[in-house]
């Protein structure tokens, strides 16, 4: 479940967590698609040729900053799950 236009309140979160359900805030959980667009204008505005492998490491990249980013913040607010992986 992704927190965005209506974020969760602290009770929710609270039965959220306790259920095992998985919340993670907006941002990161649409990361993928707006690092991909991301990457792509890049790509176009440089006229740059990237293969396949090379468009998967770079967004590959861009998720694993967003998910230490979302991890590091639940941390700082005391949410972090036990074991994230």
């Amino acid at each position: 479940m992704k927190g965005s236009n209506m974020p969760c309140t602290a009770e929710a979160v609270d039965v959220f967590r306790k259920a095992n359900v998985l919340i993670a805030p907006a941002i990161a959980a649409g990361a993928g698609g707006v690092a991909a667009g991301e990457i792509e204008v890049l790509r176009e505005s440089n006229s740059m040729q990237w293969s396949a492998e090379d468009f998967e490491s770079r967004l590959q990249e861009a998720l694993k900053q967003t998910y230490e980013k979302a991890l590091k913040a639940a941390n700082d607010f005391g949410y972090q799950k036990e074991s994230p992986e």
